[in-house]
């Protein structure tokens, strides 16, 4: 080892090569570093906080139901454009279908999609079940035996409600609102009752449990070095669905809506409402009646997106995931 060692330093000092001189010519060709100004993007305005932002529940006409065929489990329609298209933020979708299913006792399922898809742009309407599971029907389910109850009207444009079977109750209301549907701008609005408990709409990072009635949570997955710290910052994964619960002389009820879509959203929180919005994909809505949290969230959980993969034994354990954590 020493003999190595003395030649090595012989060599150096003989000026023949260094040790940070490469053992060959350089075959790699020079890279011109790019300006730094390249990584600013242009300054633009958010739409919810943009006075002068195109308003699709002001300007675009909504849609009429026709051909509605109704079944012991299903209803279904076409959906057209009830006006001229305002193409608020992109091109309106001028025909769509909806798809209402009672798929068992306690959960509904409800999809508006373009009536026109091809393969070419398929996925960005239709969301793949091997991306995102979806539900199935119960062949023993129908509309009469159903705790949930879904109700429209064309009256001056196609609406829906939600409601519960046995009270009345409405825990999805569109009424009073349009359905926007461009191919780049999905909205829809649901009435909300005064002072709600609205749980969920994660991942975030919040300074409370219950989400305030003024408030606006961004769905577009991002991960850095800092967003583990930002509070109410959108992080690492998303998942569409918030619980409500009800209070009324002592006693409570809940309810799930789960809102089943990968592409970016919105849901913007009012005090009398909800705005749902996305960027692609189409409305598909599941409706969980509870009527406890313990049993709304375990019916989401376990008849729709599955259970978490089990995991293996080697794996819990401790673990460093990434670098900056202090312990």
């Amino acid at each position: 080892m020493w003999t190595y060692l003395a030649l090595v330093l012989a060599t150096v000092a003989s000026g023949q090569t260094t040790l940070d001189q490469p053992p060959g010519p350089n075959t790699w060709p020079p890279t011109s570093t790019l300006a730094s100004t390249l990584n600013l993007a242009p300054s633009v305005t958010p739409n919810i906080i943009n006075p002068d932002a195109p308003d699709g529940q002001r300007i675009c006409p909504g849609y009429k139901a026709a051909n509605v065929v109704t079944s012991d489990n299903t209803i279904t329609a076409d959906l057209s454009l009830a006006g001229p298209a305002c193409n608020a933020y992109g091109n309106e979708i001028s025909d769509l279908v909806l798809e209402v299913q009672y798929q068992n006792a306690a959960q509904l399922n409800v999809k508006i999609y373009p009536k026109y898809v091809t393969p070419s742009n398929r996925s960005l309407y239709i969301l793949d079940e091997s991306l995102s599971p979806s539900g199935s029907a119960s062949h023993e389910c129908t509309a009469s035996n159903s705790d949930l109850r879904f109700e429209w009207t064309n009256d001056p444009t196609f609406q829906f409600r939600v409601k519960r079977a046995k009270t009345g109750e409405t825990i999805f209301d569109t009424y009073g609102h349009k359905i926007v549907f461009e191919d780049q701008f999905l909205e829809l609005v649901t009435n909300m009752v005064p002072e709600y408990n609205i749980y969920g709409l994660p991942e975030a990072i919040r300074g409370s449990f219950r989400l305030p009635n003024q408030y606006t949570q961004t769905f577009w997955n991002q991960y850095n070095e800092m967003n583990d710290q930002p509070i109410d910052a959108n992080m690492h994964s998303t998942h569409p669905v918030y619980l409500e619960t009800r209070y009324n002389n002592g006693s409570s009820k809940s309810h799930v809506v789960y809102g089943r879509n990968l592409h970016g959203q919105e849901w913007l929180l009012r005090p009398d409402r909800i705005i749902y919005r996305t960027i692609g994909g189409s409305f598909d809505f599941y409706f969980f009646s509870g009527p406890s949290p313990t049993e709304a969230l375990p019916q989401q959980q376990l008849s729709v997106i599955g259970t978490p993969v089990m995991q293996p034994y080697w794996a819990l354990s401790f673990h460093q995931v990434r670098w900056g954590y202090q312990n």
